[in-house]
């Protein structure tokens, strides 16, 4: 599978500024749910924006749907992509065995292709 990428103008949160990112959609080998990868435009990672929960025995309300870890190095990365229209909320949540709880999100009907930021 080609990875679908999205520019991510002005990507912010965690008290850092990484400037315009692309969001790389992937797949999970294990199960073929979504793995979001943020990079700058020049390619070099940011973060893994999810989790795959499926090793915990938990599900997806829907197949598009994919959790985001937005807890330590990524607290705040949801709300940042929210806010620029590239993901929403389906309003599930997972339980992590070490405590933590993640998310349930899907991408947005308004992504689209990237530009360049350059030109």
């Amino acid at each position: 599978m080609t990875a679908t990428q999205i520019l991510v103008p002005s990507a912010s949160y965690g008290g850092h500024d990484y400037g315009d990112c692309r969001l790389s959609i992937e797949e999970y080998a294990v199960d073929g749910s979504p793995a979001l990868i943020l990079e700058t435009v020049d390619g070099s990672p940011v973060a893994t924006v999810t989790v795959n929960v499926s090793g915990y025995g938990m599900m997806r309300s829907e197949d598009a749907a994919f959790f985001v870890k937005d807890y330590g190095e990524n607290s705040g990365i949801a709300a940042m992509l929210e806010d620029r229209g590239i993901i929403e909320t389906t309003g599930g949540l997972a339980g992590l065995p070490f405590g933590q709880r993640v998310a349930e999100y899907r991408l947005t009907g308004e992504c689209t292709a990237p530009t360049d930021p350059q030109g």
